[in-house]
């Protein structure tokens, strides 16, 4: 009678253990209506995130140096040096995940972490026709000088 329930005991459990990761891995399985924003981060498509003036990476760069002239003169003047940072821009178009790959200082570094957060909705990255997001890092070079007058015509 031992050996019979041993066998029943171990069948139970045998069953149960081959059919918990099946259930488990079915919980885990995102659905596609779940999400709506590719799972791969691109990091060099057809067409990268723009601003919706276009220009590129460089109207980025010069956005982001406008952005910290007007709320951190003092930092844009004064810092010597170059910050990497680098960010997401979603299928959305939106900012994400900001970080400073190389700094400078406290300062001109949350200076810059301050004018990324606050750019606008960009064009967002497309591969083969669809919008994806794409990982992006910029040189912002310090100091950063206010654009020279342009002569009237």
């Amino acid at each position: 009678m031992m050996k019979t329930n041993a066998s029943a005991l171990f069948l139970l459990l045998s069953g149960a253990v081959l059919t918990a990761p099946a259930s488990v891995a079915a919980q885990g399985t995102p659905t596609s209506s779940a999400s709506t924003e590719p799972s791969k981060v691109y990091t060099n498509v057809e067409q990268m995130p723009q601003l919706p003036t276009g220009g590129g990476s460089k109207a980025l760069i010069e956005g982001i140096q406008r952005s910290i002239l007007r709320t951190n003169p003092g930092v844009a003047k004064s810092a010597k040096g170059r910050v990497i940072v680098a960010f997401t821009i979603g299928a959305d178009g939106l900012f994400k995940d900001g970080y400073i790959d190389t700094g400078i200082g406290s300062g001109p570094d949350g200076a810059v972490l301050a004018a990324i957060n606050k750019m606008p909705r960009l064009l967002p990255g497309r591969q083969q026709g669809q919008r994806v997001p794409v990982q992006m890092r910029l040189p912002i070079t310090f100091p950063i000088l206010p654009p020279a007058p342009t002569p009237a015509p």
